[in-house]
């Protein structure tokens, strides 16, 4: 009983050992066909990065050429490092109306005049798809000219790609690279032209540029990709299933691919070695491959133990041990099972975390090998401009971003590895919705990814930011401009006063006969040519001078007509498109004139000698808040009803350049010229409040277009003009002249002495005040600068004026009468002298001030 008892514990044992190892052998089979179906993954993943490589190299290069794709291929080392691999080509579409140019153009590049070259095979069909070029050169020099639409089916595979945008694979096919009997595969992905859109199938069908073609002879394919040693352990046949419809009812045909079916396996041989056998499917290119595998013998084992004679002689204690053994491995299996199920959970928890951190935040974080490789890739969707999440995993920079990204990117990657240390990049992208700029942060993971160093990179969009930062310094630049040129013209305007000033005195000490009086008029003309320059500059500071009223801006564009007419070329035409019944503005006639002229004669001169259109349009747009920040960020305009005054020629356009220091002063592209005119009429629309947009690319032309804000109430005080004194009497009295230029206080002695005054002298606001208050009784006008140091002349009229409201002051200055003050209720309202001033200018306001408007009382 013993004996047979551990007999049959030890039959019992072997059994159970039996079972154990047919377990062990199907999860080794298992681990071997998961292993073979993943190498074949691998395989097809870097076949489609191959074609990914190509169809990146030709978008990034705008196209492609023979040497270009030769060289690229030489590069990959296409014959040895993929096995299988029979050629990559190139075709292009080519309709019927085009062949007979196509097929001349390719027999030039191919270089073989005295081969006549032709579209294979030959036939009249509405549209060709022709390979140009393919590598390994040698093995496709035949395929050159071949037309993939006259075999039956590769039509189908072709559409599929060019409708999809994806990798599409045909089914098993003859090719003429390869004479065997076992079939080829042909994979195709289609090249768009980079700046045509993408996003539908009739858009893709419209951008079509090409398409790439991976041929490969399939038995080879798969035999490099699975190994010699899956071979040995398992038989396998693979089997084409037809594309990947899900759901549809249409039955397809089976293609044989690899080997050929398995023969049925015995019912012994089942139960002594258990039934290793299994299937696979898997996708390639749209296409269902199904691989069928079984266990050979060597993956097996003999299985001659089922009945070991140890088992026999051991008995019940073997059999015991055998069971105790066997318990301890599962209990350590479940032990290990149940430590990778926690640690995989807690990973799923860091990875949640993550996952919601990098949604949570406005930023995009990537993790990076040293090669500028995307390893992981966090953040939203929406956010990735270089690539879908699943197309960024695996490739480098170089494959998605911009060639100076990249650039840009990978050294910083190279930095913080070699300093180990915290580093901050920036880059510019330009996108079909403009410009857009990134700032990122990288720093070095502490352990390597797949042997190879990496780090964090992580980017955020600083567009608002860069853009808010760019206002600011346009905006202080204008200022700064603006206040430069304003003071310069002042004090050149004071210099001009002395120069003026001198002169009149020299031309009255001088017969009207002599000799230097032509030349005195001579100096005085560009005198006041130079201060019509200063007044520019004052103009584009915005400080000019300004007579504002209701101005209708229709009537005053027809007003130049025949100005405008004359002011441009004779092969110029000037056209004009005035909107009706526009509502009036507010502005100076004459400086709204001056910027119509201004925007003319610049269109005028950028027609150079060519024939072509200027156009004069105006209208109405109401402008909301969005408009205003987006098109005026830097001139501060209100939302609301705007006129527009529009100049749009045909001309030879501007480079951005150009375009950005277009309202510079002294900035000309001319030949000749001061390069005053639109700085100048840039202050005048600043001092009108109205803002300006230009649009130009090079040889196309430029728009200018300036909105004026709509009148919404009664036209400002105009400054009036006194009338002349028809005969002024003599002018006597005292005069107290202020001003901190000694030149002009010395001038201005001159010019009143010299018309029978008596004059008193201060250099400033506080000495003036000392002045008067010594003289009071004497003193019956008061010439005063308004820009002085310590009291300036608003300051020192209002403090004259509190002691004698009735005092005639003429306030003088190298700015313009917007810098006087409005004085307080019940004084008189003072003169203004603009410098330079002739002695004629001088005399009229000594006259108006002191008789006509202000006639004095003799002083007791």
């Amino acid at each position: 009983m013993v004996g047979l008892l551990g007999v049959l514990l030890a039959l019992a044992g072997a059994a159970l050992a039996r079972r154990s190892q047919i377990l062990r052998t199907e999860a080794r089979f298992q681990s071997e066909v998961a292993s073979t179906k993943g190498d074949l993954e691998d395989r097809f993943r870097s076949y489609s990065e191959v074609m990914l490589g190509f169809r990146g190299l030709i978008r990034a290069s705008n196209g492609v050429n023979r040497k270009l794709f030769h060289d690229y291929a030489s590069a990959l080392e296409l014959g040895n490092q993929y096995r299988g691999l029979l050629a990559i080509s190139f075709s292009v579409p080519v309709a019927a109306s085009d062949r007979q140019a196509f097929e001349q153009r390719l027999q030039a590049e191919l270089g073989e005049p005295g081969r006549p070259f032709a579209i294979r095979p030959p036939g009249l069909r509405p549209t060709y798809f022709v390979v140009i070029y393919g590598e390994p050169e040698a093995v496709n020099r035949s395929a050159i000219g071949f037309d993939a639409l006259a075999i039956a089916g590769q039509g189908d595979s072709l559409a599929q790609a060019v409708d999809t945008g994806r990798l599409v694979a045909s089914a098993p096919v003859k090719v003429i690279q390869y004479d065997g009997p076992d079939p080829s595969l042909v994979l195709r992905l289609p090249v768009y032209h980079r700046d045509l859109p993408t996003a539908t199938v009739t858009q893709r069908r419209r951008a079509l540029y090409g398409c790439l073609n991976g041929i490969f002879r399939t038995q080879d394919l798969l035999q490099d990709a699975i190994g010699p040693q899956a071979f040995k352990l398992m038989d396998m046949w693979f089997e084409d299933l037809g594309t990947a419809q899900p759901g549809s009812a249409q039955v397809q045909p089976h293609l044989p691919l690899l080997g050929t079916p398995f023969r049925p396996q015995s019912r012994l041989a089942a139960l002594l070695k258990g039934r290793h056998e299994t299937r696979f499917t898997l996708e390639v290119g749209g296409r269902i491959w199904q691989g069928h595998l079984r266990a050979r013998n060597v993956l097996v084992g003999d299985l001659a133990w089922i009945i070991p004679l140890f088992v026999l002689t051991a008995g019940t204690l073997v059999a015991l041990l055998l069971a105790r053994l066997l318990g301890a491995m599962n209990l350590t299996t479940q032990r290990a099972r149940q430590l990778a199920l926690r640690m995989t959970e807690k990973l799923q928890e860091n990875e949640s975390r993550l996952q919601a951190i990098a949604q949570a935040v406005p930023d995009l974080l990537f993790v990076m090998d040293e090669d500028g490789r995307y390893v992981e890739v966090y953040g939203r969707e929406d956010d990735l401009r270089a690539a879908p999440r699943t197309e960024l995993m695996g490739r480098t920079v170089a494959e998605v971003l911009p060639a100076e990204v990249a650039r840009i990117c990978l050294e910083g990657i190279k930095t913080t590895l070699a300093t180990h240390e915290l580093q901050t990049i920036t880059y510019e992208w330009t996108t079909p919705a403009g410009r857009i700029s990134f700032e990122a942060r990288l720093y070095e993971m502490a352990m390597a990814l797949h042997g190879k160093r990496c780090v964090v990179l992580v980017t955020r969009d600083i567009t608002e930011r860069s853009r808010a930062e760019e206002n600011l310094r346009m905006t202080q630049k204008l200022e700064s401009l603006g206040v430069l040129a304003g003071g310069i013209a002042h004090d050149f305007n004071n210099l001009l006063t002395a120069i003026l000033g001198n002169l009149n005195l020299a031309q009255m000490h001088i017969p009207d006969l002599s000799p230097a009086a032509p030349l005195l008029l001579r100096v005085e003309t560009t005198v006041l040519r130079a201060a019509e320059l200063a007044h520019q500059m004052l103009a584009y500071s915005g400080r000019g001078a300004f007579t504002i009223e209701l101005v209708e801006l229709n009537a005053v564009v027809g007003e130049m007509t025949e100005l405008l007419a004359v002011a441009i070329p004779k092969k110029v035409t000037l056209a004009f498109r005035l909107a009706p019944d526009l509502p009036p503005l507010l502005a100076d006639r004459a400086q709204l004139q001056q910027v119509v002229m201004n925007l003319v004669t610049n269109a005028s001169e950028a027609m150079e000698d060519r024939i072509g259109d200027i156009t004069i349009a105006t209208g109405l747009a109401t402008l909301d808040e969005a408009f205003l920040s987006e098109q005026f960020p830097t001139q501060s305009l209100e939302p609301g009803r705007y006129l527009t005054l529009g100049v749009t020629d045909t001309g030879c356009g501007m480079e951005p350049e150009t375009l950005e220091r277009i309202f510079d002063p002294f900035f000309t592209t001319k030949a000749t010229g001061r390069g005053l005119g639109l700085s100048a009429m840039l202050g005048i629309l600043r001092g009108h409040g109205a803002g300006i947009t230009i649009q130009s690319e090079p040889g196309l032309g430029s728009s200018f277009q300036v909105y004026f804000r709509c009148a919404e109430a009664g036209p400002g005080p105009a400054s009036a003009t006194p009338p002349e004194a028809a005969a002024a009497p003599p002018l006597h009295g005292t005069i107290l002249v202020v001003d901190d230029e000694p030149m002009v206080r010395q001038t201005a002695r001159g010019i009143i002495e010299a018309l029978g005054l008596r004059v008193l002298e201060a250099c400033d606001g506080l000495e003036a005040l000392d002045v008067f208050l010594q003289h009071r009784a004497e003193i019956d006008l008061v010439l005063m600068d308004i820009t002085m140091p310590s009291m300036d002349g608003n300051e020192a009229f209002l403090a004259l004026r509190d002691f004698d409201p009735e005092l005639p002051v003429i306030l003088s200055s190298g700015f313009t009468v917007q810098e006087v003050v409005q004085p307080p209720a019940g004084t008189r309202p003072a003169e203004f002298l603009q410098k330079p001033y002739r002695v004629a200018d001088l005399k009229q306001g000594l006259q108006q001030a002191l008789q006509t408007q202000f006639p004095l009382a003799k002083k007791s």
